[in-house]
């Protein structure tokens, strides 16, 4: 069972979203006064709630492996965008125009 919640979202178009959801925990150390919230997990999958224009820099457990960054919009579950980042990256900046709140699932490719 999770240890974390998340903001009242609506239903996900991925059904796997829930599957992800429920192997992870809070992180403490996100800044949340910034608007950041995080859940992970020990396989360096995340979910972040960014609310406003502000985004995280990601860090890999493992720079060996592929991530992918799904981008979903809170207001309906719509899965906006896919991003796959390559391997070898330790940290990733997160450069998209966001003028919104947004939710980033952040999964193992």
């Amino acid at each position: 069972m999770a240890g974390g919640s998340m903001a009242d979202i609506p239903a996900i178009e991925n059904p796997a979203f829930y599957t992800d959801a429920a192997t992870m925990k809070p992180v403490v150390s996100v800044n949340r006064k910034q608007g950041l919230f995080m859940l992970a997990n020990t396989k360096g999958e995340k979910i972040v709630y960014c609310s406003g224009r502000n985004l995280p820099e990601i860090e890999w457990p493992e720079s060996d492996k592929e991530y992918l960054i799904i981008w979903i919009d809170p207001a309906n579950g719509q899965i906006l965008e896919t991003e796959k980042i390559v391997k070898g990256e330790k940290k990733y900046k997160l450069n998209q125009a966001v003028k919104e709140d947004i939710v980033l699932w952040i999964k193992l490719h």
